[in-house]
């Protein structure tokens, strides 16, 4: 299994469209998701107010899930509850499943080893863009 984990702030909105998408980097995610048939885990500190008993339960609810389902985009899963501790929770996420294959964290804030290699840093400023699709 592929999966991407992925934050919303300065992923798939930017600097001027906070608290909202931005449509360009919706579909940006659409490609990657199409062209990797990859699932989506979410990572970002929003899911805190919503998440109940580590399952996405009492997230389904939230603006950016909506907003996303309008979009077409599912989201599998979100990372369990560890300290609000991103690298912690992608920690305890693949070793909860040893089916997945590769990932890549998209985030506009910088993970920490041993995940390094697999983010895609990306600019609050911008969010995600064409560029960061790697071929």
């Amino acid at each position: 299994m592929k999966v991407i984990f992925l934050d919303f702030d300065g992923v798939i909105n930017d600097y001027f469209s906070m608290d909202t998408i931005n449509n360009k980097c919706i579909e940006v995610l659409k490609r990657i998701i199409h062209e990797t048939n990859a699932k989506v885990v979410v990572t970002s500190s929003h899911k805190y107010k919503y998440q109940n008993n580590n399952n996405l339960e009492g997230f389904q609810n939230s603006r950016y899930i909506n907003k996303l389902k309008e979009k077409n985009i599912d989201i599998f899963d979100c990372t369990p509850l560890v300290n609000q501790n991103r690298e912690q929770e992608i920690a305890e996420y693949l070793r909860m499943h040893p089916e997945i294959e590769q990932y890549v964290i998209l985030d506009d804030d910088y993970i920490l080893e041993p995940f390094k290699e697999h983010e895609i840093f990306l600019d609050l400023q911008a969010g995600l863009k064409e560029k960061h699709i790697i071929p």
